[in-house]
């Protein structure tokens, strides 16, 4: 009786040690993975916040550069001229209305001078949704405020990023609070003396609020400002109160010391306590070597106990349902075995049929994937097997037809069908382009299902020279010439007509912009001559400036590259190779605006390069009254 009790005491004192090991090692595990998952939504929040301030810093150079900021400067200067002072800063107005009801986070943008104690030259400013024109004489000084002093020093350059902080006019914080974050560039004057800047006021709540969204679940998301100070509290009571009371910055709320602080107006703040929670913390600069902003994340450890002690029985159970496994699966070695054995010979037997044909043949599975490969195929396309092995057939040949090709192989196979055998073309490695003919025979598994097929692909280019030359040997010279003549005869007359006689706009440039072709519908259209237009202007003369800036801030987001104001915007798509076809403004020479649909394309020489642009403008007059007068049948 003895031995069968310390024979229990032993095993539950054992299994006890084994659990605990297991709910340690466990707990280890996952407070790692948890750890590192922490870290890289951490990562994600950083380069989402840093993406957000980017693109704002790249509209902001845009906008730097455009012609009414630094035709503002030089009417400044030029107190006699106060119109065209007017007129300039109306442009500007016009433009700045564009982009704040383009984006959605800008509430606010402004053109300030340092002169008059940094008094704003145009303000435009959003709201509900409205972007309007705030009056001259509601303009504010802002030379008192933190950011107009950073953005003046004289080291400073390139673009200002400010801190994070409530919104303030007439040196009043706004009500309702809108936290916001300021980006801006100096403008310089044609001496290099530094006149004033340009600045994008973005509502930070806007921010914050698809950080929340993308945050894990079960964990907390914190912001504070370079000196600790609380931007975002999981308790929004705690936000931004640092502008008007006294509150615990970061260093006191991650605290073991004390759990709770109470505010002057009596709120319970819960602070954060290292000992039962993990966080990750990193830094955002915002204006380098000024100010930063550090996100930080926080997940409690309670959840990970949770956890682990899951993993743990689960372990535990595991470990019997091996156990009972491990019977049965020595039962079942030994019959695999000769399974395995039969199956091995009749691979081999096939791979050496495969490995022996003059053919280049390989395997692909259902996804376009190459899972063989053998000898001829290595040959003819100077690919070994390792290089190609799991590689996609569309990259090892660079050809996007190949995909095409292998998507129809396996909607044929799908069907029941079979497919015939076709000549194509592929690429060797030293990207040597020849013909093959091609079989494909389908793969199933033991239930019959399709997981692949095979290609056999025997090189034809001795066939297809052959068959060329007997071709070209057929074909009579001398008819070939006369039917071309007459061919482009027919072509060049058809090409004088539709240019002549055709009801659109068609109008041509060489590749700097300056118009080559003007015809008769086109001088209908906008007043001009060809004569006063050909080799002197470029279409920029008859488009709406303010259509031109707004659509290069639109293309340089599109295309992720700094477009220019300029005869770049009508044809960077074209250049691209995309598709170019919108609706514009043209104002024709006596300044009526006419609604038209262009479509821009490229003309080529005979060595295929850019010799210009083709410009084909249909007027919609017509259609965008009738769509205004449906518009308002609507309302």
């Amino acid at each position: 009786m003895n031995r069968w009790f310390i024979a229990s005491s032993m095993f539950v004192m054992s299994l006890v040690a084994g659990v605990w090991v297991s709910y340690d090692f466990n707990y280890q595990q996952i407070l790692e993975r948890e750890q590192r998952a922490l870290s890289s939504a951490l990562e994600a929040e950083r380069l989402l916040f840093q993406a957000k301030l980017d693109k704002y810093a790249s509209d902001i150079t845009i906008l730097q550069s455009i012609p009414p900021v630094k035709a503002i400067i030089q009417a400044k200067s030029d107190s006699q001229n106060s119109e065209v002072l007017t007129i300039w800063k109306s442009r500007l107005k016009s433009i700045f209305k564009s982009y704040l009801t383009a984006n959605e986070m800008a509430f606010q943008l402004r053109y300030i001078g340092f002169d008059e104690n940094g008094k704003e030259i145009v303000n435009v400013k959003k709201e509900a949704g409205v972007a309007q024109v705030i009056p001259e004489r509601l303009l504010q000084e802002k030379s008192g405020r933190d950011y107009f002093s950073e953005i003046r020093l004289n080291q400073f350059s390139g673009v200002y990023i400010s801190d994070i902080s409530l919104n303030r006019d007439f040196d009043s914080i706004s009500i309702p609070y809108n936290p916001t974050v300021r980006i801006a560039a100096k403008v310089m004057a044609s001496d290099g003396v530094p006149f004033g800047f340009i600045v994008i006021n973005v509502s930070a709540n806007a921010i914050f609020k698809e950080l929340i969204s993308k945050v894990p679940k079960n964990a907390s998301l914190y912001i504070t400002n370079d000196k600790g100070e609380v931007l975002y509290y999981p308790d929004e009571s705690l936000n931004f109160a640092f502008e008007h009371v006294d509150v615990p910055v970061w260093d006191e709320l991650y605290s073991e010391s004390q759990e709770m602080f109470v505010l002057n107006d009596g709120t319970k703040i819960t602070s954060v306590n290292p000992s039962r929670s993990i966080i990750a913390k990193v830094n955002l600069p915002l204006t380098s070597g000024l100010n930063s902003l550090n996100i930080i994340l926080k997940k409690d450890v309670d959840d990970i106990r949770l956890k682990a002690m899951s993993a743990t029985f689960f372990s535990v159970g595991w470990v019997f349902v091996i156990f009972v496994g491990l019977i049965f699966v020595i039962f079942s070695f030994r019959k695999s075995l000769k399974a395995q054995a039969a199956l091995s010979i009749e691979k081999t037997e096939k791979s050496m049929i495969v490995e022996s044909s003059q053919d280049a043949i390989l395997g692909v599975s259902i996804d376009g994937t190459i899972t063989e490969w053998n000898n001829s195929a290595t040959k003819m396309f100077g690919l070994s097997r390792h290089e190609v092995i799991g590689e996609f057939t569309r990259d090892v040949f660079l050809t996007d037809s190949v995909q095409t090709e292998d998507e129809y192989i396996v909607s044929q196979f799908v069907k029941g069908y079979k497919v015939k055998p076709f000549e194509t073309k592929r690429q060797t490695k030293r990207s040597q382009v020849f013909d093959v003919s091609v079989s494909a025979s389908p793969i199933c598994d033991e239930h019959g299902e399709l997981i692949g097929f095979s290609k056999i692909m025997r090189d034809i280019t001795e066939q297809k020279r052959v068959s060329n030359e007997l071709e070209l040997l057929n074909a009579s010279l001398e008819k070939e010439v006369q039917q071309r003549t007459v061919e482009l005869n027919k072509s060049y007359s058809l090409q004088a007509a539709i240019m002549d006689k055709a009801a659109i706009a068609i109008i041509a440039t060489n590749a700097q912009g300056y118009i080559t072709l003007f015809n008769p519908a086109a001088e209908k259209l906008l007043g001009y001559s060809a004569e006063e237009l050909i080799g002197k202007q470029t279409p920029g003369l008859f488009h709406l400036e303010s259509e031109v800036v707004a659509r290069a801030i639109e293309l340089s987001n599109e295309l992720g590259q700094k477009i220019e104001p300029g005869f770049d915007v009508f044809v960077a798509k074209t250049l691209a190779g995309l598709r170019n076809e919108r609706e514009w403004t043209y104002v024709s020479k006596t300044g009526h605006k006419i609604p038209v649909y262009l479509s821009i394309t490229a003309l080529y020489d005979e060595n295929d390069e850019v010799s210009g642009f083709l410009g084909m403008a249909t007027n919609i007059s017509e259609l965008s009254s009738s769509r205004k007068k449906l518009e308002v049948l609507k309302d």
